[in-house]
């Protein structure tokens, strides 16, 4: 198992209530950055921009401004999969025998995708708390959910083949020229096969596959740690992804700072979308 982690760079601006807010000093101290975790909400002071506990929004608020395709199909599939053992476990004749039957029928199927999300949620988020732990050099207990013990099982025998030192987690970011906020899950540094020692973030996934926002979700991270740091500390990132069934993978989806530069001029377009819109809901 790799070593314990190291102490995380980033040092709170102020005293505050740590049950209800966090606060993280950026750009050499020159911002403030707090997040309150009951709202869910990103406030910046920061005196280039002339921000004085403003609101920001964050990387994830921004990305629900493009359409997700994929999401829509599966949540097709999964509602007409469970109108299919709906019918076979009471038969077609039950189900149209009164109007009421078959309103039952159309509502469970419309929520079959929410229940299949939040099973998997479940599991991810039993590993996902698993990983935190684990990365703040405490010693979690082993999960009692098999699914979840797989996950964890092969996402240490991930860390250990490449070296994985991590630095912090839950960490909150900026991109003054951006103009957003978000947290990314894990910072860490590894061992290359080149025996080259690199830093590197990862953000923690369920679900059952790896998709194109989730590029722009770290390019975006990636972008406000260079940026907030001055250098390009930051050129690679990755998808810890944890299945509903247990399953792991932890693909590279960010591999070189032309993909944080691209990456981060899309999620621009898409946050002036997002600002666009709500700006409309608030006329």
């Amino acid at each position: 198992m790799p070593s314990k982690p190291m102490e995380p760079h980033f040092k709170p601006c102020a005293p505050v209530d740590s049950a209800t807010e966090d606060v993280s000093e950026l750009y050499g101290g020159e911002v403030c950055l707090r997040f309150n975790k009951r709202k869910h909400i990103y406030l910046v002071t920061d005196p280039v921009r002339g921000y004085r506990n403003e609101w920001v929004p964050s990387v994830t608020g921004i990305l629900g401004a493009i359409a997700k395709p994929a999401l829509v199909d599966w949540a097709a599939r999964e509602a007409a999969k469970k109108a299919v053992e709906l019918l076979e476990a009471h038969g077609p004749d039950y189900w149209v025998e009164t109007e009421d039957r078959l309103k039952d029928l159309e509502r469970e199927a419309a929520r079959a995708h929410r229940q299949r999300r939040d099973k998997a949620a479940d599991i991810g988020t039993i590993v996902h708390e698993w990983i935190e732990q684990w990365a703040k050099g405490e010693e979690p207990e082993e999960p009692k959910h098999p699914e979840a013990m797989s996950a964890v099982s092969s996402f240490l025998e991930w860390a250990h083949q490449v070296k994985m030192q991590p630095l912090a987690t839950e960490v909150r970011l900026y991109h003054r020229d951006g103009g957003y906020a978000g947290t990314t899950d894990l910072l860490y540094s590894w061992t290359g096969s080149d025996g080259q020692l690199r830093l590197e973030l990862a953000d923690i996934k369920t679900g059952t596959g790896v998709y194109p926002e989730y590029t722009l979700q770290l390019a975006a991270y990636a972008a406000a740690i260079n940026d907030s740091m001055g250098e390009e500390v930051i050129t690679t990132a990755r998808v810890i992804r944890v299945g509903r069934d247990g399953t792991f993978e932890a693909p590279v989806v960010i591999s070189s700072i032309d993909d944080v530069y691209a990456g981060f001029e899309v999620l621009q377009a898409a946050r002036t979308i997002y600002m666009w819109n709500r700006e409309v809901k608030r006329r």
